[in-house]
């Protein structure tokens, strides 16, 4: 009825937000779902038909709906998209639930079609298959009473060994389902490095001299890569080699000699030093680059574009797209200035017999675009602003980063001096056949682009009493 009271409104349990071409559909879906009972109630569903009178205002109704619902299902298919009403509809119920933190919006996948960024984030149901109807209604039921998920169930009869036992880790537990998931991590395989680590006696003493000596000879290239250990210098650089940078900083020509890098890797101690040459690499791969290094946390940033905001235009794979990744904000309407930047930590790592490059996403926040706040004066924000993105959108920022140390190509290749060190682009990944069905990320779809705005950072910034 056109008078329907505020508390009944507040009674909808989801609000089906479709087009028409899903209109049959949907009606079918509400149909059904308000047969059913919850909490000794019948459920009650928001339908355009059933609860926007004729004379009404229709804006007004459609808000409250939207509002005033517990959740909003949204039926996803090519033409809801491309609509101009549903749009409004599931925009409005995104903006009361951007991160998807409260889960009030449920996507039901219709057919298939370009799912938003904004809704791609959450977890999706799937009912473009009949086989696949039931489960996916039974998960969209569960959510509207409140109840546990739907679980895999043991045989009947079938023993569940005792907790802590052998048989009990052995076996998957009670909970998983038999699904198949893929699993992607933050490393990139490192595909291949320099078999050779050359070595000299040398009498320098401090990194700041063999960089000083280095810039007098190089200024253009990315420097070779080096560690001083034990009165010697190692690097990738045939020390035999006329034209090698380091020979003016080897004390006894006599003293060069080479050692293989698998022999390294087998010692604690030396591969140590081989991550120092390969992180000494990057660092300078990224300095190259135009990024700031800050070696104090160990984080490489973006700079402002000359005293500006700094956009990037980049290649997703799939189509080009821009992210902001210097911004400058004001604390209020006259507080001070400061500045975040998209930072990423960039190191390699080793584990077993493998070598990768970690990339650990992240933001830094600067004074003047360079100098990073300092922590006695502010608390981390970065933290707070990093918490709200789920693991799809930290997926499409290591496809970014990847494509900026990559420079755009497909191969992602690091110069150490004579030498190439060659990483994959996309990352290190792992399967498995047990896992909650639905509850997972599709590995292809990292390849996609999923910008946003910046947040308003000025309402994160929380300052420490002096």
């Amino acid at each position: 009825m056109s008078n329907t009271s505020e508390n009944e409104n507040s009674r909808w349990d989801l609000f089906l937000c479709h087009t028409r071409v899903d209109k049959d559909w949907t009606r079918e879906l509400g149909i059904r779902l308000e047969g059913e009972t919850s909490s000794r109630r019948t459920l009650k569903v928001f339908f355009d038909e059933w609860d926007v009178v004729p004379g009404t205002n229709v804006v007004n109704r459609l808000e409250a709906g939207v509002i005033s619902a517990r959740f909003v299902g949204v039926v996803l298919s090519p033409e809801m998209l491309d609509a101009e009403w549903p749009n409004l509809e599931w925009t409005i119920a995104v903006y009361q639930d951007p991160s998807g933190r409260k889960g009030k919006i449920i996507p039901i996948l219709r057919r298939n079609c370009d799912i938003p960024p904004s809704l791609r984030i959450r977890n999706i149901l799937d009912f473009r298959k009949p086989e696949n109807h039931e489960k996916s209604y039974a998960k969209l039921l569960a959510v509207l009473k409140n109840e546990p998920l739907p679980r895999g169930r043991r045989s009947s009869g079938q023993p569940v060994p005792p907790v802590g036992s052998p048989e009990y880790f052995a076996k998957p537990l009670e909970f998983a389902e038999s699904v198949h998931e893929q699993l992607a991590s933050n490393l990139f395989p490192v595909k291949s490095f320099p078999g050779t680590i050359w070595k000299a006696e040398s009498k320098t003493t401090s990194i700041g001299q063999v960089y000083s000596h280095l810039g007098k000879l190089i200024s253009a290239h990315p420097l070779p890569t080096f560690v001083l250990r034990k009165g010697n210098l190692y690097c990738f650089y045939d020390l035999t080699d006329k034209s090698c940078p380091f020979l003016g900083l080897v004390s006894d020509p006599v003293s060069i000699g080479r050692e293989e890098t698998k022999v390294w890797m087998a010692d604690p101690d030396k591969r140590n030093w081989l991550l120092e040459l390969l992180n000494r690499a990057g660092v300078n791969k990224c300095e190259n680059l135009g990024l700031y290094f800050d070696r104090m946390r160990v984080r490489t940033f973006f700079l402002p574009d000359n005293g500006h905001d700094r956009t990037i235009e980049w290649d997703t794979g799939k189509r080009r797209s821009k992210r902001t990744v210097v911004k400058r904000y004001q604390r209020g309407t006259t507080g001070e200035y400061f500045w975040s930047h998209q930072s990423a930590v960039i190191r390699f790592t080793a584990i077993d017999n493998l070598l990768f490059l970690r990339i650990e996403p992240g933001w830094t926040f600067t004074s003047d675009g360079v100098t990073p706040l300092p922590q006695k004066r502010m608390t981390s924000i970065s933290s707070r602003w990093m918490f709200d993105e789920y693991n799809p959108s930290l997926f499409y920022n290591l496809r970014f980063w990847t494509y900026i140390l990559s420079e755009g190509q497909r191969r992602l290749a690091i110069d150490a001096g004579k030498a190439i060190i060659e990483v994959e682009t996309t990352p290190a990944t792992t399967e498995m056949n047990y896992g909650i069905d639905g509850d997972h990320f599709s590995v292809e779809k990292m390849y996609e682009v999923a910008e946003k705005e910046t947040p308003p950072v000025d309402l994160l910034i929380e300052y420490e009493e002096e």
